[in-house]
Order: structure tokens, then sequence, then C-alpha cells
């Protein structure tokens, strides 16, 4: 076995305000030399909404990042049915 390369790469969760912010965001975290969002389905979809799923999930955020704009869906949203809030996840890697 050899070992070609080895990489150590560091990963941050952000939770975003709203789809403004998010756009804000990403555009300042890569330029910060973090990487797009890595969030995928098992699809291959890029994913950016997460759900509250249980008033437990919704209070959690609440209480640890009350300054986060939780999303609630319209009544006829056929796409979502839980309240959600937009998460990326982003890596770059770590110089040593």
């Amino acid at each position: 076995m050899n070992i070609v390369e080895r990489k150590s790469k560091e990963t941050i969760r952000v939770i975003h305000n709203n789809l403004d912010a998010m756009e804000y965001g990403l555009s300042f975290l890569m330029q910060q030399g973090w990487s797009d969002n890595t969030r995928y389905s098992m699809m291959g979809i890029q994913l950016f909404e997460q759900e509250l799923i249980g008033s437990g999930s919704i209070s959690e955020i609440e209480q640890k990042y009350p300054e986060v704009e939780i999303q609630y869906p319209e009544k006829r949203d056929l796409l979502r049915s839980y309240p959600y809030i937009y998460v990326t996840e982003h890596e770059r890697e770590v110089n040593k």
C-alpha cells in the first residue's frame, strides 16, 4: 500500500436566515476559501433546507440560535409540510 496524498479538511455547518442572506453568505464563504455547499441528497440534488420535524426541533433552534428566522410553509405548499431553516455545509483544506 502506498499513501499518495494526505489532506486534512475543516468543515462548517451554517444556518442562514433567508434566501437573500444565504446567497450573500455563500459568496462571502467562498471568498474566504470555503467550498460551495456540500449537502446533497442521495439523488445528487444540492440541499439547502432542513425541516424541523417535531416541536422539540423548533424550540431547540429557538433556544440555541434566537436570531435565526424559522421558515413556515404556506397553507397550499405541496413541497413542504413542516417548518424549516436554510442550512449549508462547507469545507476547506487545512494547511499544516
